[in-house]
This record gives structure tokens, sequence and C-alpha cells, in this order.
């Protein structure tokens, strides 16, 4: 099911145009326009249908605000004119035209003669006019016609652009808000696994204890390792709406990049459940390196790159390298960490949909781990909001190679 776009049309008070404050780009426009045709007065207005009002958003010439007094059915009626047929009009003498000759002008705005050509909004539709009006009656050329329409033309892109604007603003806010919900929603389906899940495995960890045979032992733990399975499932969908709402937090704390990749190797070593490939550390880095950066979520990234690997390459080797690269004058550097394995390697049309949520390369006929497919999405979208990103490499003589980087300061060597 696809969600409609929101194509919602913006009024003329969403983007301040049903008023009469001062506005200094339609003041310098009507100014020109003044200027340029050495005439009196020049009004910019904008008509609300709706409402059925005409607001003067700029005016040059006319020693007070026209568009407050009630008397405006001369400028309402041309408006109406240059709207309905989005077209200039052009009036030598108002008294005696066809469209003004029984309306009259507001008090101290005398308009024998007026020109007005149609400013148009984002959908082409005409929503208002910039109008000439002089004191006496006069013949208007038809250059005078087209200049007056080209600067029409350029209030009515400045108008679109203020629509695109709103519109654009609008459209952000609705994503906002449907990524919030998504975010919630995976929270809530985080939390509604773990809460049963954490009895189960209570209750399976109390049952361990108990007198069990070869069977019902082998039964238990296929139990704990599904549960495990369905506990990392949580945590994937709590960093996946964290991810989402712009709340997974990356604290900053010195920390020794060795002892991390140490820690991670002998969490796997410890944790594995199935075969545990040797691990083999290269440290181009050295011990007595501190850096500043998000421990835990490089913890968390590299973990995840060490399952990977085992679950595709269980014989092993698996080689993890760490070190710096680009370090600069005043401290900043990235941290290279690679996951190297000698596994069946990534496919090419492959690679970029492993990063993808729920999608998975091909697996391995003897692997027996199953995963959502969101470690990687995780991973990846942890080393992008660290400053740095994943990425797949081709292992020379075989297998594949994962580089996470992580935008760091060094605060000893």
């Amino acid at each position: 099911m696809t969600e409609s776009k929101n194509t919602q049309q913006p009024t003329l008070s969403a983007i301040g145009l049903a008023d009469t404050q001062p506005d200094a780009q339609f003041d310098q426009a009507t100014q020109l326009a003044a200027s340029r045709f050495h005439i009196e007065n020049c009004l910019l207005a904008f008509f609300d249908r709706d409402a059925g009002r005409l607001y003067c958003k700029s005016q040059t010439g006319p020693d007070e605000q026209w568009a407050s007094h009630e008397q405006t059915r001369l400028f309402e009626a041309i408006c109406r004119h240059v709207m309905d047929n989005r077209a200039s009009v052009a009036i030598p003498d108002t008294r005696t035209h066809p469209l003004t000759r029984d309306t009259e002008g507001p008090d101290g705005l005398r308009a024998d003669a007026c020109l007005a050509a149609p400013v148009c909004g984002m959908s082409g539709a005409a929503i208002g006019m910039i109008c000439l009006a002089g004191r006496k009656p006069r013949n208007w050329e038809p250059q005078e016609v087209a200049d007056l329409e080209i600067l029409a033309h350029c209030i009515s892109s400045l108008v679109s652009y203020r629509m695109a604007i709103w519109q654009l603003r609008q459209e952000l806010l609705h994503a906002e808000a449907q990524t919030q919900t998504k975010a919630d929603m995976l929270a809530d389906v985080s939390h509604e696994i773990r809460t049963p899940l954490n009895g189960l495995l209570g209750m399976a960890g109390a049952l361990e204890q108990t007198g069990l045979t070869p069977v019902q032992q082998q039964m238990l733990e296929l139990m704990e390792q599904a549960g495990n399975q369905l506990r990392r499932l949580a945590d994937d969908l709590l960093d996946i709406a964290q991810l989402e709402g712009g709340a997974l937090t990356m604290p900053d704390a010195p920390f020794r990049p060795t002892q991390t990749v140490e820690a991670v190797i002998a969490l796997a070593d410890a944790t594995n459940q199935g075969p545990s490939p040797p691990l083999e550390f290269e440290d181009a880095i050295g011990a007595a390196t501190v850096l500043i950066g998000s421990e835990m979520r490089i913890h968390q990234v590299l973990a995840n790159l060490l399952e990977n690997a085992a679950a595709f390459n269980p014989e092993g080797p698996v080689r993890i390298r760490a070190a710096l690269s680009d370090e600069s004058s005043d401290g900043n550097a990235i941290l290279n960490l690679s996951v190297i394995d000698s596994g069946p390697g990534v496919p090419k049309e492959s690679k970029d949909i492993i990063f993808e949520r729920f999608r998975q390369g091909p697996r391995p006929k003897k692997q027996n781990r199953n995963g959502a497919g969101l470690g990687l999405t995780i991973a990846r979208a942890v080393c992008q909001r660290h400053g740095g990103n994943l990425r797949v490499e081709d292992t020379p003589g075989g297998g594949a190679t994962f580089v996470a980087t992580f935008a760091v300061k060094i605060a000893q060597r």
C-alpha cells in the first residue's frame, strides 16, 4: 500500500500575502515599475476568492494605505478581470472603458489610466496583479505592456518560490511525523518481544539447573539459541527505532582502540555458539594510543562484523586490522577497522543489497545462523552517524573484507 503524496496548495495567508504588511521584495518591484513607467502610482495586489477580499501587498505613490479603505471596487474589478482571463489589461481612460466606467477608485487615489498584468502561482493560475495607475488618461504602448508582463513574471517566480518552500516544509513535517510513527512502532514491537522473552530465557536458565537427560539438555540448548536470536532481533529493532527517531546515542569519551578490539574478540570467543573461526588481530595503532569517540558504538559495529564473518566463514581464519588514517594537525583522524575473511565472498550484484533492511546475500549451504537482515544496515548507519561509513571489498585470494570507518580525535599517542 503506497501513501499518497501531500499535494495541498498553500493559501495566500500561509505564504504571507493575505495582509498589507510591508514586504521589501515586493516594495522593490513596485518602486522599479513606477520609475520605469514614469507613473504616479503602482500597486501590487492579491485577491482571495474564498474570502472575497483584495489585499494591496505593496504600493508606491499613495500617501496612505488605500487597501484599508472600503472603496476598492475599481481595482477589484480590474483584478478579477486579469485573474479570470489570466491576461493583461490596458485601460487608457477609466471613465470611458467598459470594465471601469461604472466603478470608482478609492479616496485619495486618482486613477484615470490603468495598466495591469497578472501575477501567477505555482499552478499557473492568476492570484493577483501588478497595476500601474496614472492621474490622467494615457495610451499604453505595446512595449510598455510587454515590459510590465516581464516584471509580473518575475514577481510570479518569487511567489512560486515562496509556495514551493511552504510545500517543502509541509512535506518535511509530514515525513518527520511518519518517521516518528514508524520509530514508535518499532520500539513498541521490540518491547513486546523482549518482555515475554526475558521470562522465557529466565525459566530456561532455571530449568538448566535441574537434572536433565541428554536429550532434554539438547532441547534446552536449542530453545536458548532460538531465544537469543529473538533477543538479538529485539535489540536490532530498538536500534532501528532509535535511528529512525534520531535518538541513537553516540557518547564520546576517551578509549584505547586496541583494548576495544581485544574485548570484542574475547566476547566473540566466549559467546560463539557455533563453529568458531580463529581470530587474528593486526594492530597498526598501538596499545598506548587513546582516541576520543563512541567506544560503545564502535564495539557494536565490530561485534556485528565478526558475527557476520563467523556465519559465512566458520572455519576461518578471520583477521581484524586496526589502523588510523587522515591524521591532521589538530588531532582529527579516521579509525579504520577491517574484518577480513576467506569465505565465499560477496557477489557483485549483492554488494549493495546486503546493507538494505531485511536483505541478505547468498548463504553458504552449511550456514546454520539465521538473522533478520538488520545487522549490516544498523552497522552502516552507526558508522555514518560517527562520521564514517561501512563498505565491503573483495579479499585477494577469495573472501570478503568489511571496512568500518569512524571519525575520531587523537587524545594520546
